[in-house]
């Protein structure tokens, strides 16, 4: 997943990325946190390959990750914000319904079911999370395999 042996985040993730992202949050100590886990120095301060992409990388194979049921209300409470744009240069009775919009959408959104087991994104099993993924402060930073940037 990293083929120019990048430094960002946005390498972590599986390719294709899952519509998730991550399986738990990252702990981000460095700037270049995904360079640090990969490379790190030696005893005599040589930079040397503690691990691979592919070793640190998020694989993207627990996809058992928790999401919220999938709504429509947002994209109706969306809608009226044009509306009542145009209604701010136009006329102002369209601002009313551009609110309209808006308030029923944000009404519907507040009161619908947090949980439908039945939507899409939700899952039979409780795990959450992939906790195989090593972390920086777990990698062996004398590992065996040594290779030198000069």
């Amino acid at each position: 997943p990293d083929p120019w042996d990048a430094r960002s985040l946005e390498w972590m993730t599986a390719s294709p990325v899952p519509e998730h992202n991550f399986d738990e949050t990252i702990e981000v100590e460095r700037q270049d946190e995904f360079w640090h886990r990969k490379w790190g120095k030696d005893e005599t301060g040589r930079v040397v390959r503690r691990a691979t992409a592919e070793e640190v990388a998020h694989d993207g194979s627990n996809t058992n990750v928790h999401l919220p049921s999938p709504s429509y209300w947002p994209i109706v409470a969306a809608l009226g914000l044009p509306i009542i744009g145009y209604g701010l240069i136009y006329n102002l009775w369209l601002c009313v319904v551009g609110g309209l919009f808006v308030l029923g959408g944000l009404y519907g959104w507040v009161f619908e079911p947090v949980d439908d087991p039945n939507a899409d994104g939700h899952h039979d099993d409780d795990s959450h999370g992939n906790s195989d993924e090593p972390r920086a402060e777990e990698i062996d930073e004398n590992s065996s395999e040594e290779v030198s940037v000069d």
